[in-house]
């Protein structure tokens, strides 16, 4: 059971749109629930700030990700430490993007994020691979709860996933995949695969393929994780195998 309250307790990647839509548990106990079914407790939510409204003990925002609008709101006090207090300044800002640690709460039948900590984001391109964990997050729970669902005695893939994570340091890449092949073997495998879907999904759409189904679309083939997905997407990018198109997050096949 010990593992399990782990899992339960770890920061969840989310969008607007999954904190709009989770209810409270229907067995009870005060918690949250996504609609996939996943146990809300610590939430790590990046958003751009639309509006402020600041009182003498809290400050309510409310914050855009392109999925929705979310009400986040930060109590505090005169008593916290200068240091605490500059991270909310820096914050408190229209138009920038923020990092928010919380928790789900349900105030007058509408949802709210209660942040224990809110941050100005450093780099923008965290929004992207924050957007990247949540779609990677959604699809190993998807695998797992299928692989349960069918009841079969194949224990090495949730294995697998379940190890997964720790790769996201940014020593992915060179990990040894799922697929049980050398480290060697699967980037390769895996850059195959990644320029076979831009070549096939770019053709479809004009703005081309996106990089966040392409991570959902790698994690549901061979969990393989979305930092390995994203660097091996910028080498492509760098070589001219691949070139973005509106944005970074969109490519097409370099013909």
């Amino acid at each position: 059971g010990g593992r399990r309250n782990y899992n339960d307790q770890t920061l969840m990647p989310v969008t607007c749109k999954m904190l709009k839509t989770c209810t409270p548990d229907p067995d009870g106990g005060g918690g949250m629930k996504l609609a996939d079914g996943r146990d809300v407790h610590l939430v790590r939510l990046v958003a751009a700030v639309r509006t402020i409204q600041e009182t003498s003990t809290n400050i309510v925002f409310e914050v855009e990700d392109g999925t929705g609008l979310m009400q986040v709101k930060q109590w505090f006090d005169d008593n916290d430490p200068p240091a605490v207090t500059e991270m909310r300044m820096e914050a408190c800002k229209e138009h920038i993007y923020i990092k928010i640690v919380g928790q789900m709460k349900v105030y007058d039948n509408t949802n709210m994020l209660v942040a224990q900590s809110v941050r100005k984001l450093a780099d923008p391109n965290n929004l992207t691979y924050h957007l990247l964990e949540v779609a990677y997050t959604g699809e190993k729970h998807k695998r797992g709860t299928s692989i349960v669902g069918h009841n079969m005695g194949n224990h090495h893939q949730p294995t697998a996933a379940a190890g997964m994570p720790s790769g996201m340091g940014g020593s992915g890449v060179g990990q040894p995949m799922a697929s049980g092949g050398g480290a060697g073997n699967s980037v390769a495998q895996l850059r195959d695969m990644i320029l076979n879907y831009i070549k096939r999904e770019g053709e479809m759409v004009e703005v081309g393929a996106s990089k966040i189904a392409c991570v959902e679309e790698m994690a549901r083939l061979g969990n393989y994780t979305p930092q390995q997905v994203h660097d091996l997407i910028e080498e492509l990018a760098q070589e001219g195998n691949i070139y973005s198109t509106v944005n970074e997050d969109h490519y097409k096949f370099a013909m």
